[in-house]
């Protein structure tokens, strides 16, 4: 259940913010004097791919990161060769 919650705490914050960028920019477009679709079509075009990219990467890895934890508590340079 906690898993679930984080999980859609990450996916609510990002698609928020995702939302709100998208917003703020069609908005700037809107008061520029553009229609309404040039207005979103241009906020779709003002980000850039790699912005896109990162973003979603940044999502992913957020929401998908958190399930496993592959670190032992102990770190050794197992020098000697046996398995502690």
């Amino acid at each position: 259940m906690n898993n679930l919650s984080y999980k859609s705490k990450v996916h609510f914050f990002f698609g928020c913010g995702l939302l709100l960028v998208f917003g703020y920019l069609a908005v700037i477009n809107l008061l520029n004097g553009q229609t309404f679709w040039s207005a979103i079509v241009g906020a779709l075009g003002n980000i850039r791919p790699l912005e896109y990219g990162m973003y979603f990467a940044f999502w992913y890895w957020l929401s998908r990161g958190q399930q496993t934890n592959s670190r032992s508590e102990l770190t050794t340079l197992n020098l000697r060769g046996d398995i502690t």
